[in-house]
Order: structure tokens, then sequence, then C-alpha cells
């Protein structure tokens, strides 16, 4: 038996805008921003993700790309006008561009789509290198089984509804 809760969905996905490291990880470009070095220089930065993390991608002496994993400082959500919520990271830069801040939307949107670029596939709100993860994630698994065993105490994932014939009875008598 399955539930909508047990299945996994495992998709692999392979773009011009990748590169793979030495153990295996895909990189993917999430998008550039603008940032002001602190020579008052404006210069694009590209940002990718890998494992979930943002980071930036420097070329090596030997020609490779590196990834640089970014500073999570802190995730936040903003509400827009139809009362819905967006959700953001901002994450600090390196000292060599600038050592700002830049914040990295969570979402997909129409330019994402147009580019068939699934953000939330490639970009975790807290990945599992991040130094909150564990102590986010460690109550995880018991919150999953306690929803496991409620599913199973539900007859046809059902919950049991239980009625009187009194209270069947008591609003048409009262007519």
């Amino acid at each position: 038996m399955s539930t909508a809760y047990s299945q996994v969905r495992t998709t692999l996905v392979y773009r011009r805008s990748s590169f793979r490291h030495r153990h295996g990880d895909k990189s993917v470009h999430v998008e550039d921003k603008e940032v002001r070095l602190s020579d008052g220089a404006d210069r694009v930065v590209s940002l990718f993700a890998r494992g979930g993390a943002i980071g930036i991608a420097e070329m090596s002496d030997k020609g490779e790309p590196s990834f640089i994993e970014l500073k999570r400082i802190r995730t936040h959500r903003t509400q827009d006008k139809t009362g819905l919520f967006r959700w953001y990271n901002d994450y600090l830069l390196p000292d060599g561009l600038g050592g700002g801040v830049i914040t990295v939307r969570l979402h997909g949107n129409a330019e994402d789509a147009a580019r068939k670029f699934n953000r939330t596939e490639n970009v975790r709100v807290i990945p599992p290198s991040d130094p909150d993860f564990k102590a986010l994630y460690a109550r995880r698994d018991d919150a999953e089984s306690i929803n496991r065993a409620i599913d199973d105490s539900m007859w046809l994932s059902r919950p049991t509804a239980w009625a009187t014939l009194a209270s069947t009875w008591t609003s048409s008598v009262t007519r």
C-alpha cells in the first residue's frame, strides 16, 4: 500500500549550465546578481547550486571549476498582494566580492519556467551542509513516524466517525 507520504520521486537533471565535481555532485547555474565591490565597481556574480546550497564557481589554476559555498545568514518571507508568501535566503559574500549580503529567492517564477529550471529541486532553504541543518532535521524522523502511525490507525485512510441515533433525530423532531 502506498500513500502520498511514502512516495518518493527522483529526477536527474542535466543541463548545459551545469558541471560535476570530483565527488559527483551536480552544480547548476541559478542566477546572476550584480554586486558592488569594496572599491565601488560593479561586478556580475554567477550563483550556482550544489547539493541544495548556493555558492559561486571560480576557475582554478588548472582551469577546473571550484565551488565556494556562501554562508546563509537568514531565511525570511515576504507577503505579496494576493496574500501568498515568497521565501528568500540572505547569503554573505566573500571579502573579494565586497563582503556584502546577497538575497536569493527560493521560489520559481516565469523566468525559471522559460528556461525550464526547477529552482525548488536545486536550491534548498536549509541545505545539508548548513550548520543549522542537523538541529532542524533531527526530529524529522520522529514526526514522520508519528504521522505514519496515525495514517495506519485509520481504516481506508479515513478517520472513524461516531454518531448516535439521538443526535441524528434531534433536528427532525424539533421542527
